[in-house]
């Protein structure tokens, strides 16, 4: 009898637990001041504001106060990002649908952890049990079958294909803290600087985290990793090499460890992210609905500063996923936040330059970077018409009092790194960089 009502319970057990997670993945997506649906209004030439439209540019910063970031999350960092803060008010702006359904069926089928459940996985069990109904991803199976080659092509057609530089003497890869000499015209991913300081180890809360520098020589048209460099706690640096022990493959595991880490906190976060809402906050504290900026970029930024405001703080709050998850802690993000904002420039926003400075455009297989040149090529030819069509001359750049101002605070919040707008060419690199910064990650 008792076993019965047990076996009728279960269905009722589950669908409480689901209704209860499906609540909190709901809260994520609550509105936060964003970019209005854009009013019916007539667009202007750049250079003759209306009086309606002087007049509705002495309130666009009051509406986007700008707070610091570090502050408002409690975070002791010289992280110096600005940010708004999330608050319901009249003309918050929600998520679409269309953006929010597919989300919360992706969190639902993952059983990721959701902030305040206290535990991240105890095991790998667990941690592939999180997948849920999506299953593995098809690296598993690839990295069973041959983890050498993955482990390369990870760099080059992974998530993470921004750090893989070429060095072209045995002093720059020193530089970066190799102590182990390779030979010059080696390819590598170097951590070790970006997070000397962050070793360690603790066995009962299951956390190790070493910077490392990953190591790889041309094969043919592809790469083949050399070995990998793991810095320890005491500073002491290791060398694995790639001969397919225990001790090389644990090695490639670690900095895995340390990639993802760059990847979700640098490349993702600080230089996707926020480089967006950057844009979207000039953008929206600059330039007026009449202007024809705004509504070239509004498409592509809308929804930005909802996303960020939502998932930051369970994000990089004190105690949230990245302190739980990764193995770096509360110490290694605070440390990622301030160098890999320092790390910024322009040029990462534009990718045959990025690309170049990294030497990589002699290599035959480079997935990323054929995509990426592709996706710039055709933002650029639609930008490039559309900035002729309002600006008939550079003159008129330097006459847009709007777009002076708006390229003013982004290089005043991103950094000067940001080139100044004085004519047609540099304005639609600005636009053009924005732009395929959001599809980029799209």
């Amino acid at each position: 009898m008792i076993g019965d009502l047990r076996t009728a319970a279960r269905p009722w057990r589950y669908a409480t637990r689901w209704l209860v997670r499906a609540r909190r993945v709901a809260r994520l997506f609550a509105g936060s001041p964003d970019f209005r649906r854009p009013p019916l209004v007539r667009v202007e030439p750049v250079d003759q504001p209306s009086p309606r439209r002087l007049k509705e540019r002495e309130g666009l910063r009051d509406e986007y106060p700008l707070v610091s970031a570090a502050d408002a999350l409690g975070l002791a960092t010289s992280w110096a990002h600005r940010t708004v803060i999330k608050e319901d008010r009249p003309g918050r702006e929600d998520y679409p649908l269309t953006t929010t359904l597919p989300k919360f069926c992706l969190l639902m089928a993952l059983e990721v952890p959701l902030p305040n459940d206290g535990a991240s996985w105890p095991s790998l069990d667990a941690l592939h049990a999180a997948y849920g109904r999506l299953g593995l991803p098809s690296t598993k199976a690839a990295w069973e079958r041959d983890p050498d080659a993955t482990f390369a092509e990870l760099r080059l057609s992974g998530p993470n294909p921004m750090f893989l530089k070429r060095y072209d003497t045995a002093e720059a890869l020193a530089a970066e803290g190799l102590e182990t000499p390779v030979p010059a015209g080696s390819y590598a991913v170097a951590y070790d600087r970006l997070f000397r300081g962050v070793s360690g180890a603790s066995s009962a809360q299951r956390r190790f985290f070493y910077p490392g520098i990953a190591v790889f020589e041309r094969a043919g048209d592809r790469l083949r990793p050399v070995g990998v460099q793991l810095r320890r706690e005491s500073g002491e640096a290791a060398w694995f090499p790639a001969d397919g022990t225990c001790a090389w493959r644990l090695a490639m595991m670690h900095f895995g460890s340390c990639d993802m880490l760059a990847h979700e906190l640098i490349a993702h976060f600080l230089w996707t992210h926020a480089v967006a809402e950057k844009f979207l906050l000039a953008t929206a504290r600059n330039l007026t609905w009449r202007h024809p900026l705004r509504r070239l970029l509004s498409p592509h930024l809308a929804g930005t500063l909802n996303n960020n405001n939502n998932a930051t703080p369970v994000l990089i709050q004190r105690g949230g996923l990245f302190d739980a998850v990764f193995g770096a802690g509360e110490r290694g993000k605070l440390v990622g936040l301030a160098r890999g904002e320092a790390a910024w420039h322009f040029d990462k926003m534009v990718p045959a330059r990025h690309i170049a400075d990294r030497g990589l455009n002699d290599l035959p297989h480079f997935p990323y970077r054929d995509a990426a040149l592709r996706l710039w090529s055709v933002v650029e030819e639609m930008v490039t018409a559309y900035v002729r069509l309002w600006y008939d001359g550079d003159e008129r750049v330097l006459r847009d009092e709007e777009a002076q101002a708006w390229v003013a605070e982004l290089r005043d919040h991103a950094g000067p790194s940001i080139p100044a707008v004085t004519t047609r060419e540099s304005l639609g690199l600005v636009l053009t960089a924005a732009i395929f910064n959001v599809l980029q990650h799209g």
